[in-house]
């Protein structure tokens, strides 16, 4: 590890080298650097170790942080068509002299030298860009390019771009170089950002498109998405909704979704979405009741994977109508009024909005009156003596009907009589009537 000194402090210098975990998360540069040449350093490596993190001496250290973030900036600039030559791609020590007698055999366009700073109080923090002391303008500018764009995608305090004697800078004077201290790795919250798949992202993301800024050239980017909340959501099935916002300057040629029980959306991937417009959904079926799922947006064009935030929805509890119950004609009931209505309950489930209305003189009963909403049927004057059959099936809006028992009746038989005598002769009440009179009637 090499160290000088600075605004009062003992600085550890890393070579670049970034990787970026999540490949897919970073914009992919293409075809705009295709007559570059553009060298990498990554700090340290092999026996020299660079700046130890803030959590101690093992693994990572500076040397991890440099090659990772190094080898995803090389996969980067080369999807951009650029050539990329790199000091070393794997866990080994290069001299500051093999590094330097190196890229001036290469002669490259541009060279960074990527680092990691350290400092004995853990509260030193921020990031800043070195040029040589005797450099160029083009160093200066190169320099300020990478130290705009890693403040800016860092988030971290800008400690300045700076001139110093550094060996690894001393490549010939036609190669702008510069050495870049991303953050101090000293510092705890730092050391999380680097350590982590989000902050590699961003190193890299900065790196690259400060190769850009100073080459003066318009990146082809990923495109950018927007999640959109979800519609019709049922019990087990969901619209998952998303939306281009800028195609990055490249047609879209996929559209996707992924989701899931958990924030990482990593249950499922749907299949291509085909669509014309900026607005696409995918019908997400074969879920669960009364759960929480995840899901992000995704669009791809020839620059790579642009994704949304995630979202959230809940799909429904089980839900189900009433069931109907309590027939009035009782089932197997006979001699039933030919004028009597159809009575019924309904109880259990979430109530009931309407009812279906089935009757007849099948034992599968037609539909005779749909979306009803009484508990009481007037059926009007019925045939003698007659089986019927009937069923009521209860509605209740965003639940699942449910369709009660059929029951049956018979009518009464048709009322039949004798005659009723009349006209009597005598009639009644007569008098002084012959004693030889016959009854008549």
């Amino acid at each position: 590890m090499r160290t000088y000194i600075t605004d009062g402090m003992s600085r550890c210098v890393i070579y670049v080298t970034l990787l970026c975990v999540f490949a897919a998360a970073l914009p992919v540069m293409c075809g705009t650097l295709t007559d570059k040449k553009i060298a990498l350093d990554p700090g340290h490596g092999g026996y020299q170790p660079g700046a130890v993190g803030w959590d101690g001496a093992g693994y990572p250290n500076e040397e991890h942080f440099n090659l990772d973030v190094g080898l995803m900036l090389r996969t980067q600039l080369w999807n951009a068509g650029a050539t990329v030559v790199m000091t070393r791609t794997s866990d080994t020590y290069v001299s500051l002299t093999a590094r330097v007698n190196y890229i001036n055999s290469e002669n490259p366009d541009i060279f960074i030298s990527i680092h990691c700073n350290s400092y004995h109080d853990s509260s030193a923090h921020g990031t800043e860009t070195f040029w040589h002391t005797y450099g160029t303008t083009d160093d200066q500018r190169l320099a300020g390019c990478v130290q705009s764009r890693l403040v800016e995608k860092l988030g971290t305090t800008d400690r300045g771009v700076k001139q110093a004697a550094f060996t690894v800078l001393t490549v010939k004077t036609s190669i702008p170089a510069v050495l870049a201290e991303m953050l101090f790795i000293s510092n705890q919250q730092e050391f999380n950002l680097i350590n982590s798949a989000v902050g590699k992202d961003k190193c890299v993301d900065a790196f690259r498109l400060a190769v850009f800024d100073f080459f003066g050239s318009t990146p082809t980017l990923p495109p950018t998405v927007e999640t959109r909340d979800a519609t019709n959501v049922s019990e087990t099935a969901a619209n998952i909704n998303g939306r281009i916002v800028d195609d990055g300057g490249a047609n879209i040629d996929e559209r996707r979704f992924s989701w899931g029980t958990t924030s990482s959306c990593s249950d499922g991937w749907t299949a291509n979405v085909s669509v014309s417009g900026n607005y696409f959904s995918y019908y997400l079926t074969g879920l669960n009741s009364n759960t929480t799922y995840y899901f992000q947006t995704w669009a791809h064009n020839s620059a790579g994977w642009g994704s949304g935030s995630s979202k959230t929805f809940n799909t429904l509890s089980p839900c189900s109508a009433c069931t109907p119950s309590g027939p009035n004609p009782s089932s197997g009931s006979t001699n039933v009024s030919v004028n009597h209505n159809l009575l019924w309950s309904c109880s259990g489930g979430n109530g009931w909005d309407s009812f279906d209305v089935h009757f007849g003189t099948s034992s599968s009963p037609p539909l005779v009156r749909s979306n009803y909403t009484s508990t009481s049927y007037n059926l009007g004057t019925l045939n003698y003596n007659t089986t019927y059959y009937w069923k009521i099936v209860a509605k209740k809006s965003g639940c699942d009907s449910v369709t009660g028992s059929v029951w049956h009746f018979r009518t009464e038989s048709q009322p039949c009589s004798a005659c009723t005598p009349g006209s009597p002769n005598p009639s009644s009440g007569s008098t002084n009537v012959s004693v030889n009179h016959n009854l008549l009637w």
